[in-house]
Parts: C-alpha cells; sequence; structure tokens
C-alpha cells in the first residue's frame, strides 16, 4: 500500500478517535500511539503500529521538552537543525584579553575575546570583549540582538566545539554548567514534571545519572515537584548534579538523545 493511502488510513483513525491535529503523530512518521498517548517514531514502534507505514528515514532524534504549549515532540536532527535559535545570555568560561596565545598579530591589534556557554541551548561560542571591559569566568553577558544592551560583549565571532574550549574553558565547564542549573531551577523542575517515555521501554528520566528503576517509579508517583529540594527530599537524587552531568555527557559526546543541548 502506498504511503499517501496509508496516511489517509491514518487520517480517518484519527478522526474517529476524535484526536487533535496537534496529537495526531511522530513528526517523521506520522504515527500517533493511542496506547502510549504520546508520539512515538516507527523506528522504535514498527511491531506495534496499526497501519504498515515506512520507517522512518533518520536514525537520529532530538527530543524537545517544554515547549511554549506545554508539549514534547520529536523532531529528525535535520528538522531540529533548520529551526534556527539564538541564545541572548551566556556566561564566560574564559577570558582571553589578548585573544589566543597562537595569535600572530602585535599585541595592540588583538581584541579581547571570551569562550562562552548559552544559558538556553548550552551552545558554545567564542564572543568579542568591549575595551576595557574584563570579565570573569561565571559572569552572566547579554549577547542577544539589542545592541545597546550590550555592555560587555561587542559581537558574536563564531560558534565552537568542545574540543576547541581552552583547558581553563573546559575545567570551568562543569561550575558554570551546575550555575545555570541552579538559576533556572523553575525550567529543570518542570521538565521532571512532563518528562515522558522516549520509548516503550526508555524514559527520558532514565538518561540522568542516578536514575534508576527505582528512582524513576519514585518520581513518576510523587510528581509534580515545587523545587529542587522536593526532589531531593523525595528521591534522594541530587536534581542540579544529574541535570549538570547529563548536560556533559551531551556536549562531550555524540549523545543518541538530545535532552538539553541544541548542536
Amino acid at each position: 500500500m502506498g504511503h499517501t493511502k496509508n496516511i489517509g488510513r491514518l487520517t480517518r483513525w484519527y478522526e474517529e478517535h476524535g484526536l487533535p491535529p496537534e496529537r495526531r503523530t511522530c513528526e517523521d512518521c506520522f504515527w500517533y500511539s493511542e496506547e502510549y498517548l504520546r508520539h512515538f517514531c516507527l523506528k522504535w514502534n514498527k511491531d506495534t503500529c496499526p497501519y504498515s507505514i515506512r520507517k522512518c528515514e533518520s536514525s537520529e532524534f532530538i527530543i524537545e521538552i517544554g515547549a511554549e504549549d506545554g508539549q514534547s515532540r520529536i523532531h529528525k536532527i535535520s528538522e531540529w537543525q533548520a529551526m534556527r535559535s539564538y541564545e541572548d545570555y551566556v556566561y564566560i568560561l574564559d577570558f582571553l584579553p589578548y585573544s589566543h596565545s597562537n595569535d600572530g598579530r602585535p599585541i595592540h591589534k588583538r581584541e579581547p575575546l571570551a569562550q562562552v556557554v548559552g544559558e538556553k541551548d548550552f551552545t558554545f561560542l567564542e564572543v568579542s570583549i568591549k575595551e576595557g571591559r574584563n570579565p570573569s569566568i561565571g559572569d552572566r553577558l547579554y549577547i542577544g540582538k539589542d545592541l545597546e544592551k550590550r555592555e560587555v560583549a561587542h559581537r558574536v565571532k563564531r560558534k565552537l566545539r568542545y574540543d576547541q574550549l581552552t583547558l581553563t574553558a573546559k575545567s570551568a565547564l562543569p561550575r558554570v554548567l551546575e550555575q545555570i542549573v541552579k538559576q533556572q531551577e523553575e525550567r529543570f523542575v518542570r521538565f521532571f514534571n512532563r518528562a515522558e517515555p522516549i520509548t516503550p521501554r526508555l524514559h527520558m528520566l532514565q538518561l540522568l545519572a542516578g536514575v534508576n528503576n527505582r528512582i524513576l517509579t519514585t518520581i513518576l508517583e510523587k510528581r509534580p515537584f515545587t523545587s529542587f529540594s522536593d526532589i531531593l527530599l523525595e528521591t534522594g537524587l541530587n536534581p542540579v548534579m544529574a541535570i549538570r552531568n547529563r548536560v556533559l555527557c551531551e556536549l562531550k559526546h555524540d549523545a543518541k538523545y538530545l535532552l538539553f543541548v541544541r548542536k
């Protein structure tokens, strides 16, 4: 049966079950799981799909948590990268007052640089710093489109990979990430409250270090939570360290599932 005809059969099935369009299908394979009431891809559910539809072409997916409508979605990496996102605020990982050591220009022609990490998507960036400014590691800077609000940063030079960070930046990264997580407590508590299964056998929360089956069951029974201290008290899990370590893993390695980092 052709792909188009399959989608037509699915559309009628959705209408019979009264499912709203935004809850109907996986972004990639046009399949909705009535059993789990969430989006799942045929790559993981080919044996339980009510109709025989093509398998997804992509082998990598990204989970979008905490969208404005409160839903979580599965995206192909190519589609996710097309949805351009910009960091407005970043945190200093390393300040280079005389640019890089391998810069062959005379010192008076070099511009001060900083290696930073974004607070929203954890993007590594290199930014130029205005003359006379001496930011410290851990400082929060505005780099958004409103140039008048840029008191310290001059402009964004380029994006960086983890292996392009200086030794100082790599050393400061865990501490700065912990600072970011603590500053956005509401955002990450919401993640614990809204996290969903990725596959029938894997839950998003199980991607966090320290979350075993017992802690996962406790979280699902006790949520919703109101704060990090509430999570720690009810489950014994340190949510700040768990999230920080997961972000580090996604930044350092080619993780299959990205919960917090946009690459």
